[in-house]
This record gives C-alpha cells, sequence and structure tokens, in this order.
C-alpha cells in the first residue's frame, strides 16, 4: 500500500489501483508510521518523502520484487515449468522413443532433463534408491516392489547383414529359419524365455552386451541375432525381419515408486511419454 502511494503521489489514485477506499489507505498509512515511530511523507499531499520515507521505500521494493519473483518461480515450479527431471530408460527407449518426447517437451517447458540409458536392471535399482524420478525398461527381479505401468509390447526381430538369406524371405521369420547360421547372443536375449532362444544364446561362440557392437559385428557377417523392434538399427547395412512367433515380445514398462509422488516437471515429461506412446503404438509395435 505503501508503495502504490508513493508511486501514485495521490491517496485518491492509489486507493483505486488497490481497489481499497481512501480512508483504508490512510488508516493503513498511519498504522505504518506509528509503527515506525514516525512519518513517512512531507505534509499532506503524499508527493514527497522524509528521509525515512525513502529508506523505507527503498528496502519495501527489494522485498516486494523479491516476493513476486517467488511466486513467479512458484508458479512456473507447480505446473511443471521448471526443475530437473531425472530419468533412467534402456537405451532402446532412449533413442527410438525419446527424441520426439523431448523436441515437443522443451518446446513448452524450460526443465532440465537428465536421461540415463542403462540396462534394465540398472534402470529398477536407479528409481528404486531415488536417483531418478521414474524410469522405463523391461521387468527384471530388482523391479518387483515397484510401481509399474506397461507401455509397449516389443515384438523380437531377427536382425541379419542386408541381403542375407533371412532378409530375403517374404514371410515372418520362424524359429527354424535361425538354427541354419551362426548366432550372436546380447544382453536383450535374456528376456525373452522362449526355449528357442535359449537353445540359440547356449549354441552362441559369441556374446555381446553392446547394442551398437552387435549391430557393428552383425553387419560384418559374424552372424545374425535377435532383437526387440525398438532395438533395430535404422541403418541400409541390416535387415530386420519380424518372427512368426507373436509371443515372442519383450514389455517394456514406466517404473516409479510405491506411493512416491512426482514433482510438478517429472509428471509433465512422464505424461509427454506416455502421450506419445499412445500415439504411436501401432508403428511401436
Amino acid at each position: 500500500v505503501f508503495l502504490v502511494v508513493v508511486d501514485s503521489q495521490s491517496i485518491s489514485t492509489a486507493s483505486e489501483r488497490i481497489s481499497r477506499t481512501p480512508s483504508a489507505v490512510s488508516m493503513t498509512l498511519k498504522q505504518l508510521e506509528e509503527t515506525l515511530g514516525g512519518p513517512l511523507f512531507l505534509g499532506e499531499r503524499k508527493t514527497r518523502l522524509t528521509p525515512l520515507g525513502m529508506y523505507v521505500a527503498d528496502k519495501a521494493r527489494r522485498v516486494v520484487r523479491e516476493h513476486d519473483s517467488a511466486v513467479t518461480d512458484i508458479l512456473h515450479y507447480a505446473r511443471g515449468e521448471e526443475g530437473i527431471v531425472r530419468v533412467a530408460v534402456v537405451p532402446s527407449v532412449a533413442t527410438a522413443i525419446l527424441p520426439t518426447v523431448v523436441e515437443g517437451f522443451r518446446e513448452r517447458y524450460k526443465v532440465r532433463l537428465e536421461i540415463r540409458d542403462i540396462d534394465s536392471a540398472s534402470v529398477a535399482a536407479a528409481v528404486t534408491s531415488g536417483t531418478v524420478d521414474f524410469g522405463i525398461a523391461s521387468k527384471t527381479e530388482a523391479s518387483k516392489e515397484l510401481a509399474a505401468k506397461h507401455l509397449v509390447s516389443d515384438r523380437l526381430h531377427a536382425v541379419c547383414p542386408h541381403g542375407h538369406p533371412l532378409s530375403q524371405l517374404d514371410r515372418p521369420v520362424r524359429w527354424s529359419d535361425l538354427f541354419d547360421y551362426p548366432f550372436i547372443a546380447n544382453g536383450l536375449c535374456a528376456q525373452f524365455d522362449a526355449p528357442e532362444v535359449a537353445e540359440l544364446v547356449q549354441r552362441a561362440t559369441l556374446f555381446l552386451y553392446n547394442v551398437t557392437t552387435l549391430h557393428t559385428f552383425i553387419g560384418e557377417g559374424f552372424g545374425i541375432s535377435l532383437l526387440p523392434g525398438l532395438s533395430v538399427p535404422g541403418t541400409e547395412a541390416l535387415a530386420a525381419k519380424p518372427l512368426e512367433d507373436a509371443s515372442a515380445v519383450r514389455h517394456l514398462f514406466l517404473f516409479r515408486r510405491p506411493d512416491d509422488v512426482l514433482s510438478p516437471s517429472a509428471d509433465a515429461f512422464s505424461s509427454a511419454i506416455l502421450h506419445s506412446i499412445a500415439e504411436n503404438k501401432t508403428h511401436l509395435q
């Protein structure tokens, strides 16, 4: 009230600006002066400040600016427009799903995103420890205590060099087709409990954990492998054919700590991911 009077240089004008009666404004100023023990204005016209009034005006402006800034920050945070979001996801989600989500999210929110691409067990461990706000991965023993929301079913594909006999098939790949060629096992094979996958892994003489390295070895002709659709490389050097067995899928879940409440910005980002997956579910599957 005091600052509005200072800026307006009139009680009547100030009262209109703050929607209070002139008498109420005058009473507030009187109470302030009584509390401080001295006058704030020279004379009755409220156009000139006393030394005390100048000191109070300077301090009051700083406090009001800090208050307004704090309220603005709080509103931005409450709307999910500010803050830090920490997420752990499996690499295929990081490369196949998140780029489009992040692009749209950053157009609306000034939020710092920290994304870790790690294996499913490590995703669950990061969520459990609170290192990240939420994670996206397959179910493992480490995730059994977490709240899980199913996102998408990721069909298994046979991956081979371009021009390989498997790539020439005019039908989905059968399990029996795979046993005629050297097989490269990979870390994702453990997520499929089909006995055929177990037999292929047992036969394999090469085991690679890094998917990028796996792509290179397949392209160099060391063998074929199995990967879920989201991990299939987008390169002309390799070909990927879905398996005929429709039950051979990897299920991806969004994991959170039970009874945990996400920050507004983390909730907004998780919602953006869910919305993107829902819109592109046919493509993803």
